[in-house]
């Protein structure tokens, strides 16, 4: 979504992208309540919350940025611990929930809760500074550039290998009998919890440090054939 949410965004269009975005969130968690069947959830999870989350996705970190001169990384970095938030909320509100009123009324729960808070965006957002240029819905360009398909194609083998986990662990808690079912749950509201302060903690060092020198750490030292000192600015 980021492709076509993208140059909409530059072309100024911040509070109909929000809206967009709002109705389809909230208004996939009220469908998904009301679900039988898998192709129903399939629209309702996958689709609507997929496409709306997509819509919002991107504008909530580009109209952030015209208001920094300093500490970008810092304002970006507590900006992406919105997600771990959620990831907090609403798997605790959901394991509370679902067996008291139903699984209905749970999602609906989370669609109120996800109403009230996309609320808060929708009306405060204002786009300060529109781009210098405005992005192609299609650039030929980049399917010519072999660095930038290299960074999508391990961005796209990294965030499914990190995904998955967020799925699978509570199960495999309670099948290796770590937990019990109930505490096993618990397991994805604490991951959550705790990745907050990898999104915040190296996007503040890396406005003291660097963006790079924040990355390499995480690159095995003998897969790097650069000398220690590097005679060039990674950074610039």
């Amino acid at each position: 979504m980021g492709a076509i949410v993208g140059p909409f965004y530059d072309r100024g269009y911040l509070r109909l992208i929000l809206l967009v975005g709002t109705v389809l969130v909230v208004v996939g968690h009220m469908t998904l309540s009301l679900c039988t069947q898998y192709w129903q959830a399939l629209l309702a999870q996958g689709f609507a919350i997929g496409i709306g989350g997509g819509c919002l996705f991107v504008p909530s970190l580009a109209v952030m940025q015209p208001y920094f001169s300093s500490n970008l990384g810092l304002a970006l970095g507590v900006a992406a611990t919105g997600s771990s938030v959620g990831g907090v909320i609403y798997p605790i509100i959901f394991i509370n929930l679902i067996d008291k009123v139903g699984f209905g009324w749970t999602v609906r729960a989370i669609g109120f809760v996800s109403l009230g808070t996309l609320l808060v965006p929708l009306t405060l957002s204002r786009m300060r500074v529109k781009p210098a240029g405005v992005r192609k819905l299609i650039d030929p360009t980049a399917f010519t550039d072999g660095p930038y398909w290299l960074c999508i194609f391990a961005c796209l083998l990294g965030y499914t290998g990190c995904y998955a986990a967020f799925y699978y662990i509570a199960f495999f808690a309670q099948e290796k009998g770590f937990m019990s079912a109930t505490q096993s749950l618990y397991l994805v509201p604490i991951l959550n919890g705790v990745s907050a302060l990898g999104r915040a903690v190296p996007n503040w060092l890396s406005d003291k440090i660097g963006p790079t020198n924040v990355v390499m750490p995480g690159k095995k030292p003998h897969s790097v054939d650069y000398p220690v000192d590097f005679p060039f600015d990674l950074d610039a």
